[in-house]
């Protein structure tokens, strides 16, 4: 339908695909942050960096994955109302698992005082 049509929203999103090129683009770009992520598994780096360092890497890449690949950058506002609950919810969860697990020590501690049981 051409811009000037008759019953054209301007403001409607856009539902094509993108260019070649910047699949291309986006593709070799996964690949980089690939190598990046084998990489920094084999540098010596300190214990409470290694977690952080995948995290970032791996947002990174699920970022131009869902932006590129499953075409939210063209969606509407319901498709970006879907995704930022999303990462909410997984916010969430994510930060529930690693408050658990950040606490097993303190619960040993409350439970055997005198460290009997280790």
């Amino acid at each position: 339908m051409a811009a000037d049509a008759p019953g054209h929203d301007p403001a409607a999103p856009r539902h094509g695909h993108g260019s070649p090129r910047a699949y291309v683009l986006v593709w070799l770009a996964l690949l980089l942050l690939t190598a990046t992520t084998v990489a920094a598994a084999y540098v010596p780096l300190d214990e409470r960096l290694r977690l952080p360092v995948a995290l970032v890497i791996a947002v990174t890449k699920a970022t131009l994955v869902v932006i590129v690949f499953m075409h939210a950058r063209d969606g509407g506002r319901l498709v970006w109302a879907t995704i930022l609950a999303a990462i909410l919810f997984l916010g969430i969860m994510l930060g529930q698992t690693l408050a658990d697990y950040w606490s097993r020590p303190l619960d040993l501690e409350i439970r055997d005082p005198a460290g009997r049981s280790r």
